[in-house]
C-alpha cells in the first residue's frame, strides 16, 4: 500500500481537485479508491497512471 494520500495521487495523476478524480476513480474501476486500495495494494489502474 503506498503511503501517499488522496490528494497527492490526484494531483500526481493530474487531477485538479481529489473529489473529482474520487468520482472518475469509482465510475472506471467500480471501486472507491479506499476499496481499491485495500484490495489491490499499491496498483493503480492504468486511467490514473496515464491521466496526464
Amino acid at each position: 500500500t503506498t503511503t501517499l494520500s488522496l490528494e497527492k495521487i490526484a494531483r500526481l495523476a493530474g487531477f485538479d481537485h481529489p473529489e473529482y478524480m474520487s468520482v472518475v476513480f469509482k465510475r472506471e474501476t467500480g471501486h472507491t479508491p479506499g476499496q481499491y486500495r485495500s484490495q489491490n495494494g499499491s496498483a493503480l489502474p492504468s486511467f490514473v497512471t496515464h491521466a496526464k
